[in-house]
């Protein structure tokens, strides 16, 4: 009887440890979420490059439809006011734009706090382009406008807060007479559009019509600028994807490398990630990471099993972290045996044009070859790539999102990557336990190590 009873009580222990847990989860789950209906980061600050990916320019119609609208959805990197707002307006062709083009009022809103994170009905401040076809800014050019709006009441910004600027054709005729705003495209229309980004931070929200409601288009990623009065900058700058022009083959002779100046503070970096795709069968990638004499600081190489047909991120751990000094010069190329080759193509910065943000990577730029000698620089495009930094505090084993710490949160992390080949995007972070794989086996690797703020020596 005693027997029984002690069983019953280590059962009803273990179910008490358990409701702890799950309780522990719930508490974290909702202070996660008032957390962020409170505040949101801009951007991710272990991420050193240029973290955006795109195939071409994608344009939305503002007009054709009665109740067409589109938004820009951000959150503000900083507290000030706003002195002026940068867009891409596209109007080179019919289709892109009809008639005389209407009108474009431009809406700062509020955020409506739902869930969904819509516009709310609360206007902060408009601006009226009643001739968008004919943009008075200095660096637009034939069929484009690069226009800079001027909103009608000072518009103040708080820091972490959400905003969106909302787009619409208050012409007579909107349906005949309307032009085009022009993103970043992307093909594959799906979530997690931008390594560097939230969804949430930073996203098109689109109004096919009346009948319909607001949703995310996540094959689009803003163009935009926001300039406020104390100087501060942010958005999203690089204005084309030249996957036609700028196209690049990897293989044989045929490398490609992004050479940069570090600014600011030394870093240590772990990993290289990169956008591009295989044609036919090639070999491994190789990822090397130079300093300015050629020699290399950093090797690595992705299988080519891991890589696809259609241009998306792979990644590449290094086999040591690799420390790059402020003001001295590296490279990141990219090198494959001779036969089927790897395609990439850069992406085109907007500085001239108005959109000369800190999110363009102003430390570096592109270049190719097909020789010897790199004969294809182009200091105004950049390779699609970032390097993950180590973070400040260290290497702490099983820190899987690199907060310095491990706790819930790596579980949370290492989840939403479990099955994912190691090579794909930030997938490398979550093999916690270095066997090649993200499985289960990193769960149980982190939550050994709850709390733990070790070094991993």
């Amino acid at each position: 009887m005693s027997g029984f009873i002690f069983a019953r009580s280590s059962e009803f222990a273990a179910m008490l440890k358990l409701m702890r847990l799950l309780l522990t989860l719930i508490i974290l789950t909702v202070s996660l979420v008032l957390h962020a209906a409170e505040w949101y980061p801009l951007q991710r600050a272990e991420l050193y490059g240029c973290p955006w990916g795109a195939d071409s320019l994608g344009n939305l119609e503002i007009g054709k439809a009665a109740g067409r609208k589109v938004a820009y959805r951000f959150v503000a990197g900083h507290t000030g006011t706003v002195e002026k707002l940068v867009i891409f307006l596209v109007f080179r062709a019919p289709g892109y734009y009809k008639g005389d083009g209407g009108q474009v009022l431009a809406e700062i809103r509020s955020d409506d706090g739902t869930d969904r994170h819509l516009p709310s009905g609360t206007v902060l401040g408009s601006c009226l382009i009643e001739n968008p076809m004919f943009p008075t800014h200095p660096w637009s050019g034939t069929g484009v406008g690069y226009p800079e709006l001027r909103f009608d009441r000072a518009v103040s910004l708080e820091q972490g807060r959400l905003y969106h600027v909302v787009f619409t054709n208050p012409a007579p005729d909107p349906i005949s007479n309307y032009v085009s705003i022009d993103d970043l495209y992307r093909n594959r229309r799906e979530p997690n559009m931008q390594p560097g980004v939230s969804d949430l931070g930073l996203a098109v929200l689109y109004k096919y019509s009346e009948q319909y409601d607001w949703e995310v288009n996540y094959a689009h990623t803003p163009i935009f600028c926001v300039a406020y009065a104390d100087g501060f900058r942010q958005g999203q700058g690089y204005v084309n994807a030249r996957s036609q022009s700028g196209l690049c083959r990897i293989g044989g002779a045929y490398v490609c490398r992004e050479v940069f100046t570090v600014s600011g503070q030394d870093r240590t970096v772990r990993a290289a990630t990169v956008r591009l795709r295989k044609t036919g069968s090639p070999g491994p990638l190789a990822v090397r990471l130079e300093d300015a004499s050629g020699a290399a600081i950093g090797e690595g190489s992705v299988p080519a099993e891991a890589i696809g047909t259609e241009s998306d991120w792979v990644s590449c751990r290094f086999a040591t972290d690799c420390a790059l000094k402020s003001g001295r010069q590296y490279a990141l190329v990219l090198a494959a045996p001779q036969g089927d080759p790897y395609e990439i193509f850069p992406l085109q910065k907007g500085i001239p044009h108005g959109f000369g943000c800190p999110q363009i990577f102003a430390d570096g730029w592109f270049e190719s070859t097909d020789d010897a000698t790199y004969n294809g620089s182009k200091h105004d495009v950049d390779m699609q790539f970032y390097l993950t930094a180590v973070p400040a505090c260290g290497s702490i084993r099983g820190d899987a999102n690199l907060d310095c710490r491990t706790n819930i949160l790596d579980l949370i992390f290492i989840r939403n990557r479990l099955n994912l080949s190691v090579w794909r995007a930030d997938a490398w972070q979550a093999d916690v336990n270095r066997d090649g794989a993200v499985n289960i086996l990193d769960l149980i690797d982190v939550r050994s190590r709850m709390g733990g703020t070790e070094n991993d020596e």
